[in-house]
């Protein structure tokens, strides 16, 4: 868990650095990356949670079919 609040800590503050320099290199244009921002971070997460259930039930497939082989290979099968 250390790890991975460490690799989070890590992007989210490589990606705050990264946008504040570009906004004050980059000029008008970045104020357009600063006004989008909020939908993008909206759709991320969105689209985070859709791949996660995705991913879960994939998951939860693939255990059951794993007990299934499970209990064919041992001779346990009901």
């Amino acid at each position: 868990m250390s790890s991975i609040l460490a690799e989070f800590l890590q992007q989210f503050f490589t990606f705050l650095f990264t946008a504040i320099a570009v906004v004050f290199l980059g000029g008008k244009l970045a104020w357009v990356l600063v006004f989008f921002l909020p939908f993008i971070v909206y759709s991320a997460g969105k689209i985070g949670r859709r791949v996660r259930h995705t991913t879960r039930t994939g998951q939860d497939k693939l255990a059951d079919i794993q007990n299934i082989l499970q209990e064919t290979i041992t001779g346990t099968a009901l």
